[in-house]
């Protein structure tokens, strides 16, 4: 998961800046339109440019309808492109081509088999790294050492999750250290160890740093989640 920042519920995504641009749009049109209307007298005055603002509203209407169809086709024109990517990493089986290796082992009527991408890196084993973000505080350790116990649940079901990683942006250890797999990160708002406007301000600057550590590099998947904690 692309995660552009944010504390509390979660991240912003592409799909929630594309849903922003329409909403601008459709503003845009309708202030466009009702503006024309505002200038004129009735719905048969003419404005200056020989049109009424009905007339202006209604095109700016159909012109944003066109944009929309155009949008929804370059989407769907990317998820196409996604899913052969996908495909083809899936069925790459020459020089450096990516396998799918089964890591689980299920088996008979209805049983599940994990199964990931084997990348091919070099130096890495095929396998999943879950990593989780904090600063410590109460809340988000508490919903740590939830996520970290149903991770260890589905990780004695599915060899597939090789590792956990608690990468804490913090200036000193916490109650978690000898209880959860732990990296400590120094952070660049130290205030937020107590309380600051904005808890997960170090999150991508401690991602950043972790990911230069031996511990990133022992497997060729990495899954970054997160606890829905934004309070101190």
């Amino acid at each position: 998961r692309a995660d552009v920042g944010g504390g509390g519920g979660g991240g912003v995504t592409a799909a929630q800046i594309v849903l922003a641009g329409v909403a601008a749009g459709i503003l845009f049109y309708l202030l466009s339109g009702l503006g024309a209307l505002a200038r004129g007298v009735g719905p048969t005055t003419y404005n200056g440019n020989g049109g009424d603002g009905g007339a202006l509203l209604a095109a700016g209407v159909s012109d944003l309808a066109a944009q929309l169809k155009s949008l929804a086709d370059a989407q769907h024109r990317g998820f196409a492109d996604l899913n052969t990517q996908l495909r083809e990493l899936r069925g790459g089986d020459g020089a450096g081509g990516a396998s799918v290796t089964s890591l689980a082992g299920g088996s008979g009527a209805g049983g599940a088999t994990a199964k990931v991408v084997s990348l091919g890196i070099v130096g890495r084993q095929p396998g999943i790294h879950v990593v989780v973000t904090s600063n410590g505080n109460r809340y988000m350790n508490w919903q740590t050492r939830v996520l970290y116990a149903n991770y260890r649940r589905a990780a004695s079901a599915s060899p597939a999750l090789r590792g956990f990683t608690r990468v804490l942006h913090r200036t000193s250890d916490d109650e978690l250290m000898q209880e959860v797999p732990t990296r400590r990160f120094a952070p660049l708002q130290p205030d937020c160890d107590v309380w600051c406007q904005y808890p997960v301000a170090d999150r991508s600057q401690a991602l950043l740093e972790w990911l230069s550590t031996p511990d990133s590099k022992q497997f060729e998947h990495i899954m970054i989640i997160e606890t829905a904690g934004n309070g101190g």
